[in-house]
């Protein structure tokens, strides 16, 4: 199970399309591909359980993903192509790229480029998760809450607003590599295997590179606030 759930966070994060299923649902898939990965792993052959049953966990996921996806795969593939033309421009401009630039980038002219981005642009959101709990405990969907919440605390906005601002100050003292890595990680839901083949290092060492980042990050936002205080 500890394999299972590693996959779909792993998948939950870097994937646009992860919101497709729901958690359990994709859970659920996890789990038949470790029971088919149980079934035919051989410990003769040297490799650890572990090792095998991970890609077959995560392929398991990704061919339920591909199945309930309401796009045809020629447009799954053209999504995926933005997304591996996007972090590799990000990369070499210190930027997100404009839509003419990623036209260029994956050789299509800028008209075909908008017509099929435009055709691939579809976001499946469920109303029953936007919802949130009443004072007497009763959950509250979407369609009826009003607009004006009189349960928001000014102050709590502020503040948040407060760290959003200090936290984007310290992104940008990050140093370059860093930068880029929580950028794309955190803001552009890449992979760290498509971040570290972007920028030419391996899975682990961008995993390393994206925890000292937050490090620095953490201790940036606690001096702030000492400070603020």
């Amino acid at each position: 199970m500890p394999l299972v759930r590693h996959a779909v966070n792993r998948i939950a994060v870097g994937s646009s399309s992860a919101g497709i299923l729901q958690y359990e649902d994709m859970i659920s898939c996890g789990m038949q591909g470790l029971i088919e990965a149980y079934h035919s792993y051989d410990p003769n052959r040297g490799a650890k359980f572990s090792t095998y049953a991970l890609p077959r966990i995560r392929g398991a996921i990704l061919d339920a993903l591909r199945a309930a996806h309401p796009l045809p795969r020629s447009l799954q593939k053209f999504s995926s192509d933005v997304e591996r033309a996007s972090a590799a421009l990000h990369v070499k401009l210190g930027r997100s790229p404009t839509k003419k630039e990623l036209a260029k980038q994956m050789g299509l002219s800028q008209q075909d480029f908008l017509k099929t981005l435009r055709s691939s642009s579809i976001h499946v959101v469920s109303l029953d998760d936007l919802a949130d709990h009443a004072v007497s405990g009763n959950t509250e969907k979407l369609w009826e809450m009003a607009d004006d919440d009189p349960s928001v605390d000014p102050d709590a906005m502020v503040q948040e607003t407060m760290i959003r601002h200090k936290l984007h100050e310290a992104v940008e003292q990050l140093p370059d590599r860093e930068r880029t890595i929580v950028q794309l990680y955190y803001m552009q839901a890449h992979s760290l295997k498509s971040i570290g083949s972007v920028l030419g290092i391996s899975e682990s060492r961008a995993s390393q590179l994206r925890h000292r980042a937050i490090s620095r990050l953490r201790g940036a936002l606690i001096e702030d606030l000492k400070d603020a205080a």
